[in-house]
């Protein structure tokens, strides 16, 4: 008994000085700084009710009743087709990627990074006056490549040689097999000729 009042004196001697040495050498707590919690951008939740339009009953017109009041309210901007909030997205990923670019493009960065790669590319692409003096030399060889094609058989080379990225009028994708459905079919048809819409 008196064995083991020692060993437990002991252990509450050494626990003490161990709360009590930190205090000594003046080593202090971590301080926790609290993060403050995001806000939704839409509304208070994260949904748009501003959009609502309460005249149109849900069960009558869904669509309209979610979305009438911004449709009454919201003009597409003039160089756009359709606008929402995948748009916003979008737009908003575009600005962030652009800052990113620019930001490796204008500041020093290590050789070899993946920063400064992007950083020459960006600042590559940018210098006009360079692109202009080297006119069409980087691609030469594929345009030779290209008038040499004599015969249908050489044409289909060229349109299957991935480096020259060209339009095909072949399109070809994997899907279900329409007539056995537990296999997949390698699918042909026809493609465009790579050439803008008219309009």
């Amino acid at each position: 008994m008196k064995r083991f009042r020692l060993s437990a004196s002991t252990a509450a001697l050494a626990a003490c000085l161990a709360l009590a040495v930190p205090a000594c050498t003046g080593a202090r707590a971590p301080v926790v700084t609290e993060t403050p919690a995001a806000t939704p951008e839409l509304g208070s939740f994260g949904v748009d009710l501003t959009a609502l339009k309460p005249a149109i009953r849900p069960g009558d017109n869904f669509f309209e009743y979610v979305n009438g009041t911004w449709l009454d309210s919201f003009e597409i901007p003039a160089d756009f087709t359709n606008y929402g909030s995948f748009t916003r997205l979008f737009e908003r990923s575009e600005d962030q990627t652009r800052a990113i670019i620019e930001d490796f493009a204008a500041s020093p960065q290590a050789a070899g990074t993946d920063a400064r790669k992007i950083g020459d590319f960006y600042t590559a692409f940018l210098d006009t006056d360079a692109i202009n003096a080297a006119g069409l030399s980087a691609a030469e060889a594929d345009l030779a490549n290209i008038d040499a094609a004599a015969t249908h058989r050489d044409i289909l080379a060229l349109m299957a040689e991935p480096d020259l990225q060209l339009a095909s009028p072949i399109s070809t994708y994997i899907y279900v097999d329409a007539k056995q459905t537990d296999r997949y079919l390698v699918h042909i048809t026809q493609s465009g000729l790579g050439m803008p819409d008219r309009d």
